[in-house]
């Protein structure tokens, strides 16, 4: 499988408007077994899903990093007669080290009903405007290639191929 990854420089601020009938939040401890549901969901029938994810994998891949940042990570909610419903997640990763300014987009994911109703792009406008507001122009993320839906979403917002491996 190819990895390919993308790039994109913000040249002005990016704005967020809410979207009707969902609600954005940042993440808050006790939202894991929601996130690992809504990527089991996003990922299923995909071929590099893999394996479900456990708790201790959801704490490997975020949690346990030194930058971990729960307020960057956005969750969008849905509720309708079944409760309350987790759509879409995305995490804004930044890295500030003394050679290395970072801002990456991470795991976004929208469950597969609400598809095609704009949370994906209003959650990575969110990312940006944050990346924005913390001093980051520039902004990257990765994919794989067999994600097409992906690819060409990434590229309808603004993001251009940097390489694939």
């Amino acid at each position: 499988m190819t990895v390919v990854r993308y790039a994109k420089q913000i040249a002005t601020e990016p704005s967020t408007a809410p979207m009707r009938g969902i609600e954005t939040r940042c993440f808050r401890s006790g939202d894991e077994s929601a996130w690992l549901a809504l990527r089991e969901s996003a990922m299923s029938g995909q071929v590099a899903a893999g394996r479900s994810w456990t708790a201790s994998d959801f704490l490997r891949e975020f949690t346990a990093k030194a930058h971990f940042d729960p307020s960057r990570m956005w969750l969008a909610e849905t509720t309708d007669a079944q409760g309350t419903q987790l759509a879409g997640a995305i995490y804004l990763c930044l890295e500030s080290q003394p050679a290395r300014k970072a801002a990456s987009i991470q795991w976004l994911l929208v469950a597969p009903r609400y598809q095609r109703q704009g949370i994906g792009s209003h959650l990575l406008t969110l990312a940006e405007s944050s990346a924005w507001h913390a001093g980051h122009r520039l902004l990257s993320l990765e994919t794989l290639s067999i994600w097409q839906a992906a690819c060409r979403f990434y590229e309808s917002s603004g993001y251009s191929v940097a390489s694939s491996a």
